[in-house]
């Protein structure tokens, strides 16, 4: 589909024999070129994708101005800039944290303790790490397998997190939840909620509000060599920011750690990786399309069904009060 508001210029191409796809909006791609996926086939005589609630207007003709042959070869490599990570001085980070509300490395037993687990999770410790994975025994109760865990601590508004992430599994989904409260401005354990089991639909069309940034992603079949992280608001699942992927699909196999950390002032969010990288940089302030930013609220992990992930060093800051108000005056780095 093509929208009346957004001038857009797609191209699309898949092998299926090879198992490749590409995909190009505006010249950037949304596919990491890298990434193969198994040989499939197309069944029946449509391939259907969902398209969440928005402001936009869909056209339901679509004139299609040019061949997949009219393309010369190649032109997707050279209008397709992958999304650039921001710079940024992580001595200015480090200059806001004042109170350390909570500190765990995350590495043994008692850890569990600090954590409340919503659909089918097995977690346990290895290697100094707690790795959280589908727990197949329990996927009566949830047949989706995807789960979250929540630290059981209200943040405040202005904080900062910070851990550290390791994929185990080649495929997978991993995001941080934050800010997360009921609609009616209850915590998210209220007896009044509806029971929550993991399921996507709870946590984005439920009773419940929160801001999410998926920073790892690597679905083949639904999403193959994705390269964007998105940083959402529910309920609704209103897309607020998109910015590079933390973990890039095709470097999912060597496992390897990355620093992470959000920082949350007022209405300013930002994902920054690896102490030097700012992934997300976003300011809620449009009330009238998404309504007022979120304050307090609870923070978690989420993972998809076939995820194994291990988290370390978890860390949480109440931010300098007299730091942040001179730093919400501060414009946002467009570089």
């Amino acid at each position: 589909k093509l929208f009346k508001a957004v001038p857009a210029s797609l191209f699309l191409s898949w092998d299926a024999s090879r198992g490749k796809v590409e995909l190009y909006l505006n010249g950037r791609s949304f596919i990491d070129p890298d990434v193969r996926i198994k040989p499939f086939q197309f069944k029946g005589n449509a391939i259907a994708y969902r398209l969440y609630p928005s402001e936009l207007v869909r056209l339901e003709k679509v004139q299609v101005r040019h061949r997949y042959s009219d393309y010369p070869k190649g032109i997707h490599h050279s209008v397709a800039p992958s999304f650039e990570k921001k710079r940024v001085i992580f001595d200015e980070i480090e200059r806001l944290k004042g109170q350390l509300l909570y500190h765990s490395s995350l590495d043994q037993e008692e850890c569990r303790n600090n954590w409340s687990a919503e659909g089918p999770v097995h977690i346990f410790f290895a290697n100094q790490k707690m790795v959280l994975r589908t727990d197949r025994k329990l996927l009566k109760a949830n047949g989706k397998g995807h789960f979250n865990i929540w630290y059981r601590k209200i943040l405040p508004e202005n904080f900062i997190a910070e851990w550290t992430y390791t994929p185990l599994s080649k495929q997978g989904l991993s995001m941080v939840m934050f800010a997360a409260k009921g609609n009616q401005g209850t915590d998210i354990w209220d007896g009044m909620l509806k029971k929550r089991s993991g399921i996507f639909k709870e946590y984005v069309f439920g009773d419940i509000r929160n801001y999410y940034v998926t920073y790892y992603s690597n679905l083949p079949f639904y999403q193959p060599g994705r390269i964007h992280s998105n940083l959402r608001k529910n309920p609704g699942l209103y897309l607020l920011q998109t910015g590079p992927m933390a973990i890039p699909a095709a470097l999912s196999h060597q496992k390897e750690s990355v620093d992470l950390c959000l920082v949350k002032q007022g209405n300013r969010i930002r994902l920054i990786i690896n102490r030097q990288n700012c992934l997300i940089d976003y300011r809620d302030d449009q009330s009238s399309r998404y309504g007022v930013h979120f304050s307090d609220g609870a923070i978690g992990f989420r993972q998809m069904a076939g995820t194994v992930a291990a988290y370390s060093r978890f860390k949480v800051w109440e931010i300098k009060r007299i730091e942040r108000r001179s730093m919400e005056n501060k414009p946002i780095s467009r570089n």
